[in-house]
């Protein structure tokens, strides 16, 4: 039964993990079409409590899917899938701290009145990132699923 309440935890995680990054992937053409101000509004108003929520429901999802495949470990091939599951979800994190972080702290510190000559590259650098992210996101998610359906047949 604990293994089972840990796949619980372990997929909704992700799954509320992959609806912002869903999100986000799809105002994307929407984004990339504003001016600058406008844009700038959307980062300065818009995602506020994404750092309150968001991160912890991603650091979250990340252990829970490596303690669920360390405690699987002795099934294969659950435990491969599980695995794969962390790395993607963790590489997802790493792509965050390394390109969309640097934006937000770059950005942060903007005003309409002080845009630099490359906000667009800032812009389609953050946009980007969070593509990347979904892809990385909807792949852990699903290698989840994939590990869950695989362990299954072997428990009644």
């Amino acid at each position: 039964m604990q293994v089972r309440a840990w796949y619980f935890v372990t997929l909704v995680l992700p799954a509320l993990l992959l609806g912002t990054s869903f999100a986000h992937t799809l105002e994307m053409p929407a984004k990339l079409s504003v001016d600058a101000p406008t844009w700038m509004l959307f980062q300065h108003t818009l995602y506020a409590f994404f750092a309150y929520v968001a991160a912890p429901v991603e650091l979250g999802s990340i252990f829970t899917a490596a303690g669920l495949a360390f405690l699987l470990r002795g099934q294969r091939p659950a435990f491969y899938l599980l695995s794969s599951a962390a790395l993607c979800l963790a590489a997802a994190f790493g792509i965050w701290l390394g390109f969309t972080n640097v934006v937000n702290a770059e950005t942060g510190r903007w005003t309409a009145n002080s845009l630099p000559l490359d906000w667009a590259a800032w812009r389609a650098q953050w946009e980007c990132s969070h593509a990347a992210r979904f892809v990385l996101h909807l792949c852990g998610f699903m290698l989840l699923e994939l590990s869950l359906v695989m362990w299954l047949p072997n428990r009644s």
